[in-house]
């Protein structure tokens, strides 16, 4: 399991037995985590070994017993030889199945969304802006307008939204520089083309905004 972000963590689980240590026979608790509530998701049931703070090990060893369901939170750290993540346990305490069951139902829940956001990113196409680079646009400036778009883009991050592409004649030779704007999700292209005329690098400035 990969730690999240700060290594912090709050799983729910079942508590399956104490672990002796050099300083205490409650150094550390066995739990079979079913559930997340913060930290890196999980992808299957799993037993972790996890420290217990000083604080809370006379506790625990009075108030939690085999099979219990527990929460338990704490912080998580990688171990400077192997790398491996060590967990660390600042609170433990025992919880109800209805509680396991709500936070399994919210795990659950965020995973879903955090698919459906990916899936939705992934598929999603970039916004394409073809400028004329025949002979007539480029005396009247078009190499300009391309730059101080790439340049807008660059500025805003959105490479990845926006296209700048070089094209053929445009067909509007006399009031060019031309640019047409090819919106990314839009079926019907012959209607959703937008269409602009004497484009001025200020200009062109204007029309990336407004796809973004």
């Amino acid at each position: 399991m990969v730690a999240s972000k700060k290594n912090r963590f709050s799983w729910v689980g079942q508590f399956l037995a104490f672990v002796p240590g050099k300083k205490s026979l409650y150094q550390s608790a066995i739990v079979q985590v079913v559930a997340v509530e913060e930290g890196a998701p999980i992808d299957t049931i799993q037993s972790y070994q996890i420290k217990l703070d000083k604080d809370i090990r006379e506790a625990a060893s009075h108030s939690i017993e085999a099979k219990d369901w527990i929460k338990i939170a704490g912080k998580g750290k990688p171990d400077k030889k192997t790398g491996k993540i060590e967990w660390k346990a600042s609170t433990i305490k025992k919880v109800s199945l209805r509680k396991v069951a709500k936070v399994k139902e919210e795990a659950k829940t965020r995973s879903h969304s955090v698919q459906s956001k990916s899936l939705s990113t992934a598929k999603a196409k970039p916004t394409r802006i073809l400028v004329c680079q025949k002979s007539s646009c480029r005396k009247k400036g078009s190499q300009k307008v391309s730059d101080a778009m790439e340049k807008a883009i660059a500025n805003a991050e959105a490479s990845d939204q926006v296209i700048v592409k070089s094209t053929g004649c445009l067909k509007c030779c006399k009031t060019g520089p031309t640019v047409v704007v090819l919106p990314a999700n839009d079926k019907n292209k012959k209607t959703s083309k937008e269409r602009h005329r004497k484009v001025t690098p200020k200009a062109a400035k204007k029309i990336v905004a407004s796809v973004l």
